[in-house]
């Protein structure tokens, strides 16, 4: 075994007869040095790298690139109007001119590098063209060369650990002594001590070296850049090469003589019929690490990708979803863009996109918006009565956007309750929109009706439902103390006023306020308050608590009189109904300033 110029066999010479005690010392410390940063350098990449900081940013997070196509990638609001193009469809072909979204483009551009196969150049008729071969993913590929190249100079250090260790058993036993030779130095014998000593030292020397070959292994495996896969390599061989960086530059020039003069140790080496047994076992294990980092990590690795690739680009890009202001939501086609691809590259794409969907239900209970994009991303051909979005024109989609309750009016003439069983009177987006508005979904068709969802029709957010079914909630009843009637709260108002049977109701109610014990018996009275006191607990609970919450406790005291304390009065007048609240006149006339005027919701009778 001959010496190798590195400051783990180096120790081997200090307090010899060749070696005074200042530069012994001066040895041990440049040692010790190396291998407390050593030690660091192996923590450093066990802690930091290996356990997840080389994953490679967003490469492998799939919830992020899921939330970016339900939420993002077809919002109307940042398609490209001038070419007509979604999101989606510009991340997917790396459209040079995006300004936004360009760490998916980014993800995109490298999972591509990482997964596509091979690419040679070669000469066409009139410049140097590119094109890909059938055969392995290029990226998984240069990893298992990074991978082979590591292990290799890792097994190599193991196995010039294992030569010094079996050179220093087979030496004599006795006092240390080095004598001179015509050829430089040579070792005669060794204390038990000494080789004690070494034998600890080759035991750290082969930790380290353990340690980095997993965490520089697992760091290879998760590293998705091409340069950073080199980079990464380059980085792990300084670390291994330390200990000769630090021999060659903080030992003295009398140290580094010694050990180039010193002659080879005699060493006894496993070998069997001229088979070098060490070198086998090394390329043996070589293999096995590369194989089970491959099917382990680069593997799995490669298949997270995939989907991640699929969830930004899978499925159909061309279109963009729009929800209009009552609720229902829209989609309408867009140009499709294939920029930047071969026709080899675009077959490899559709086939890796082929039957890989990472959604494993394509409803999101919480969002109709959400919804309608992974119907229209996964089930493309879904009919309209099934569909959750209506179909629009280009043209015409910033139109229907553009819509109202309000504009909706002209379909409910007759201030009634709309089937929802009957597709030509309610589209089925529309019922879809509700369900998820309201939160509520029958399960079976007899359950398709107003009645089903009639305990819905008193929550802030349920306008669609109030659109659809008037009667139902009250909004043709000025007593039933329905707390949202506006027409931007879904309420037709100017056609539920005209119907004889809500003049009718005016018409029997006298101009006077009820007694605060006869409205506690109305149940309309009751409901309005319930719906009240939840609109503020849910929506705005720092003003509940210090402004609403008194002034329910003194209507519930005194009835009408409170409600001249309205906390709100000056924009959301419950006597008026100006704002987000119904009018209370038709209960308080007197309160609410009906007597001897025609106000709309106060009793004929005080028009008198």
């Amino acid at each position: 075994h001959t010496l190798q110029e590195s400051l783990w066999e180096v120790p081997l010479l200090v307090f010899t007869p060749v070696m005074d005690t200042a530069t012994s010392l001066n040895v041990l410390g440049v040692f010790f040095m190396n291998f407390v940063a050593q030690t660091i350098l192996t923590w450093l990449v066990i802690t930091a790298l290996a356990a997840g900081n080389a994953q490679g940013g967003n490469i492998s997070d799939l919830q992020g690139a899921k939330a970016w196509r339900e939420s993002v990638a077809h919002d109307y609001n940042l398609m490209d109007r001038a070419n007509w193009r979604s999101l989606a469809t510009r991340v997917c072909s790396k459209d040079a001119s995006l300004h936004l979204s360009l760490s998916q483009v980014r993800v995109v551009q490298t999972i591509e590098q990482y997964l596509f196969p091979l690419a040679i150049p070669f000469s066409g008729d009139d410049a140097l063209s590119t094109e890909r071969l059938p055969g392995p993913s290029q990226g998984p590929l240069l990893a298992c060369i990074c991978l082979l190249i590591w292990t290799l100079a890792v097994f190599m250090e193991l196995r010039m650990s294992f030569s010094f260790v079996m050179a220093i058993l087979k030496m004599p036993r006795g006092n240390t002594s080095i004598v001179m030779t015509e050829q430089g130095l040579r070792f005669e014998c060794v204390t038990r001590c000494r080789v004690v000593a070494m034998f600890l030292v080759m035991s750290l020397r082969v930790l380290v070296a353990f340690f980095l070959l997993f965490a520089g292994s697992s760091w290879l495996a998760n590293t998705t850049e091409f340069g950073d896969l080199l980079l990464n390599a380059a980085a792990l061989s300084f670390v291994m090469e330390f200990d000769e960086l630090l021999f060659a530059t903080a030992l003295p020039s009398t140290v580094q003589a010694m050990v180039s003069k010193l002659e080879g140790l005699p060493r006894k080496w496993p070998q069997r019929r001229c088979l070098d047994l060490c070198s086998i076992s090394c390329m043996i294990m070589c293999v096995f690490i590369i194989l089970l980092y491959y099917f382990s990590m680069i593997a799995e690795h490669s298949a997270s990708m995939m989907d991640v690739y699929s969830a930004l680009c899978g499925g159909d890009t061309d279109f963009v979803v729009a929800q209009a202001g009552y609720g229902v939501i829209y989609f309408a086609k867009t140009t499709p863009m294939n920029n930047g691809y071969t026709d080899i590259e675009l077959e490899q794409r559709n086939w890796w996109l082929e039957n890989r969907q990472p959604w494993k239900d394509l409803v999101v209970n919480d969002s109709v918006f959400k919804s309608a994009v992974l119907e229209r991303v996964w089930r493309p051909d879904v009919t309209s009565r099934d569909a959750i979005s209506l179909a629009s024109p280009r043209e015409m989609l910033h139109g229907e956007i553009s819509k109202g309750y309000r504009d909706l009016s002209a379909s409910n003439v007759n201030c009634s309750d709309i089937p929802m069983d009957n597709p030509r009177r309610l589209p089925p987006a529309y019922y879809r929109a509700l369900v998820f508005q309201a939160g509520l979904e029958p399960t079976n068709s007899e359950e398709k009706h107003c009645a089903f969802f009639a305990p819905a029709c008193n929550e802030f957010q349920n306008s669609l439902l109030r659109w659809m079914c008037p009667t139902t909630c009250g909004c043709d009843d000025p007593l039933s103390g329905l707390t949202y009637k506006s027409g931007d709260s879904g309420c037709p108002m100017a056609l539920c006023r005209a119907q004889p049977g809500f003049e009718a109701t005016l018409g029997s109610i006298d101009c006077v306020d009820s007694s605060n014990e006869t409205l506690e018996k109305m149940p309309g009275w009751r409901r309005y308050w319930a719906g009240y006191k939840k609109h503020w607990q849910k929506l705005y609970p720092q003003y509940y608590r210090s402004d609403v919450k008194p002034f329910l406790a003194e209507v519930r005291r005194r009835g009408c009189p409170a409600l001249q304390q309205d906390p709100f009065k000056e924009t959301m007048n419950v006597c008026i109904g100006n704002g987000v609240f119904s009018s209370l006149r038709a209960f308080c006339p007197i309160t609410c300033s009906c007597n001897g005027t025609d106000l709309p919701g106060c009793p004929a009778q005080c028009s008198v």
